[in-house]
């Protein structure tokens, strides 16, 4: 059974060899690698053709030109190259250990689910010094596993999972690549909504690299009302994956309703930002008036100008 991994890249001369070395070092051998560059300025392309050239697993693609800059338009793109039966989405500065797809295919045959879990380990430096986070989940028990997850209260990154390709076939779209933030959070709430059957693997097979230059560094030095302004289009897509279904609780709606007025009174002031939001409040009722969301709109435009 064929795994495909799939990897976006950028500028990651330093850190794409330990990673795909880790590839290679796979106890699971039947397995593809589809690498997609974004557009890399430094010597990654270089390293990715010794690579292919080296074992013939390895598959290199360049983002077109025609498509949206970004990891996730690149995850998307090699999933359309894939010929696996499984799909192990990667990033290109983390470390598989040796046993990764071996077992994670083994659980998911053994469960017949839709997609495997595997806990995360971190590390800055050396692999060997490498720790974990059990603050967070990677099981629950809820009725609203969507929740939960979007909640963080159980939660997985892109690397966690293993997919069945058919389960993934079956979904109107992948990653949101206009999304600025949570993209893997808008999908995966999506995924979850479907009742998957998901197995899970308590043991670190993944080590995430823990470095300066990464994409979240620059959010989290963001102010608050400037990350209300980035989450903020994620979370509206994230309320309609949730509208007209089950999960959509009363305890749901009170955390919707929360943060898109926290949005109204906080957000950073963009007026097509703020105006898009307004009238989203509004039509879905998420505002504790709509006449007095107006007015707040109203105030802040005036000020800001």
């Amino acid at each position: 059974m064929l795994c495909s991994i799939i990897i976006p890249t950028f500028n990651r001369e330093n850190l794409l060899k330990a990673t795909l070395d880790s590839i290679l070092n796979q106890t699971y051998s039947n397995w593809e690698c589809i690498i997609v560059d974004d557009g890399s300025t430094d010597n990654t392309l270089e390293i990715i053709k010794k690579y292919v050239l080296i074992d013939y697993r390895f598959k290199f693609y360049k983002r077109p030109f025609y498509l949206k800059k970004g990891a996730n338009s690149c995850r998307n793109y090699g999933f359309n190259k894939i010929s696996g039966e499984f799909v192990q989405w990667f990033d290109s500065d983390d470390i598989m250990l040796p046993s990764m797809i071996e077992e994670k295919i083994l659980k998911i045959n053994l469960d017949s689910s839709d997609f495997v879990i595997n806990r995360l380990g971190f590390f800055e430096n050396e692999i060997s010094s490498f720790f974990t986070d059990n603050k967070i989940s990677l099981e629950s028990s809820s009725n609203n596993l969507p929740f939960e997850f979007f909640a963080g209260n159980f939660w997985f990154q892109t690397s966690q999972p293993l997919f069945r390709k058919s389960f993934l076939s079956l979904q109107n779209k992948l990653f949101n690549k206009n999304l600025k933030r949570n993209q893997e959070t808008e999908l995966f709430v999506r995924l979850l909504i479907k009742n998957p059957k998901i197995s899970y693997i308590n043991d670190i097979l993944i080590l995430q690299r823990i470095h300066n230059n990464s994409i979240g560094g620059i959010y989290v030095s963001s102010s608050e009302s400037k990350k209300y302004l980035i989450d903020m289009p994620a979370y509206k897509l994230l309320f309609l994956s949730f509208l007209n279904t089950p999960f959509l609780t009363e305890e749901v709606l009170l955390y919707f309703k929360k943060y898109f007025n926290s949005c109204l009174n906080k957000m950073h002031f963009n007026f097509n930002s703020m105006l898009n939001l307004l009238l989203f409040g509004c039509k879905h009722k998420l505002f504790k008036s709509n006449i007095l969301a107006m007015k707040i709109f109203l105030s802040r435009f005036l000020f800001i100008k």
